[in-house]
């Protein structure tokens, strides 16, 4: 075999052409200035499905074995030829290798001249890795990920933001990448993902609010309506006893949509199975706040945002600010005794009158910053009132108790704050 790329010199010259990507098909033109009584090539990178050629007078034996083709030619011989080739599984350009042609004398192999490959590649031009020379598609497309990146991986999670999958942070894309027993706020829909029933559900958004009722969504599939709300934070979602059914087990992805307005500081769900018992759910949402011992901290959070993480402040509300300086948690006031003073213990210094009827004075002092508890008990230990159950900066204080609801009897004032304990008799006499 003579093989060579100088096409002056060659017997045989093999043309690749009329390359059709929609029907996966190319032709293989053959022309030699001596009459053929057979041949061998190779194609790379494809599996040849079928070959078409010329209904010549000749007599053809074809030989097809994966991605080599064996032609022979019972008679005179021929000068060319023109195969219609079918293919599948392009891996890469389409060139003719190992081409061995024969004469029609025993042993005369012929010279062959190759011309250019089918050159394969992305042949979209709005793909990002475009090859303007490639002429055979060869399903290597890509397009940008949300991060910019060609045939990169990144999508848009729940939280509207790029993200990469890794082993040790796998992307939420949709509910049901959720954990179980969890539920995800968006800014336009809840998700979710269930292995048990839903039957009802009592969505709570501190710090927003929810204008119009639910639509579409699993909860919306299963029939689910109105029950009512306490205000317009809270809201409940029940199942419609006459018509609609429970969200089946092992669901997952859009709860519903939502409207809300002003990000809420947290949102929490109690969420009823079949049986009307609470199942236990997380719920979150991108609070743009990752600090473990925030209370609306999201382990979903994508980036921190400044001053986004809330604490439970010294009423127990989250974000909160707090009560008022010289006040309590209720807003009721507090007489500050000797402003500027600050005692050395802590200690109830005095209550009077005592006996009373029905409304007495405790005098108590705080040597430092701290939260508070003064609770009064009866004779038998039932708890009667809170006096106070706050946050109070160091100081003297004094603060009222009206007894107009209780009956005669021996009372005790107990005041309780960062270690220190005491306890005081009165007596209510009426």
């Amino acid at each position: 075999m003579c093989y060579s790329q100088d096409c002056d010199d060659s017997n045989v010259i093999l043309t690749l052409q009329d390359l059709n990507t929609i029907d996966s098909t190319f032709a293989i033109s053959m022309v030699s200035d001596t009459p053929i009584s057979g041949f061998e090539i190779e194609l790379t990178n494809i599996t040849i499905t079928g070959i078409e050629y010329g209904d010549d007078d000749e007599t053809y034996i074809l030989i097809i074995e994966e991605n080599t083709i064996s032609f022979a030619i019972v008679g005179t011989g021929l000068d060319s030829v023109i195969l219609e080739v079918s293919y599948t599984n392009l891996t890469g350009d389409i060139c003719i290798i190992n081409p061995v042609f024969m004469g029609q004398e025993i042993g005369n192999n012929l010279a062959v001249c190759i011309e250019d490959c089918i050159q394969s590649g992305c042949t979209d031009s709005e793909a990002c890795n475009y090859d303007p020379d490639a002429t055979a598609d060869d399903g290597s497309c890509f397009e940008n990920d949300c991060a910019g990146e060609c045939g990169g991986t990144g999508e848009i999670d729940l939280s509207g933001a790029c993200c990469t999958t890794s082993e040790e942070s796998p992307c939420i894309i949709t509910g049901c990448d959720l954990p179980d027993s969890t539920v995800y706020l968006t800014e336009t829909s809840m998700a979710f993902n269930s292995s048990k029933a839903i039957k009802q559900i009592l969505l709570t958004m501190e710090g927003s609010v929810i204008p119009t009722t639910p639509l579409s969504g699993a909860a919306g599939d299963a029939g689910f309506v109105w029950l009512g709300y306490s205000n317009s934070s809270n809201w409940v979602l029940g199942k419609n006893q006459s018509a609609g059914t429970s969200i089946p087990a092992n669901s997952c992805g859009e709860l519903f949509n939502i409207e809300y307005l002003d990000t809420p500081v947290s949102i929490s769900v109690d969420i009823k199975d079949d049986n009307d018992i609470v199942i236990g759910f997380s719920a979150y949402f991108d609070s743009g706040c990752s600090d473990e011992s925030a209370c609306n901290y999201n382990p979903y959070s994508v980036n921190d945002v400044d001053g986004a993480c809330a604490y439970i402040d010294d009423c127990g509300e989250c974000g909160g600010p707090g009560p008022d300086e010289g006040f309590d948690c209720d807003g009721n006031e507090l007489a500050i005794i000797n402003p500027g003073l600050i005692p050395e213990t802590y200690n109830i210094h005095n209550i009077y009158p005592n006996p009373f009827n029905p409304v007495t004075n405790i005098e108590f002092g705080l040597p430092e910053n701290t939260f508070v508890q003064i609770i009064v008990y009866d004779i038998k230990g039932r708890q009667i009132a809170t006096l106070m159950n706050s946050f109070q900066f160091a100081g003297y204080y004094s603060l009222t108790w009206d007894a107009s609801d209780s009956p005669s009897g021996v009372y005790f004032i107990d005041m309780t704050s960062d270690g220190f304990k005491q306890t005081r008799q009165v007596v209510l006499m009426k």
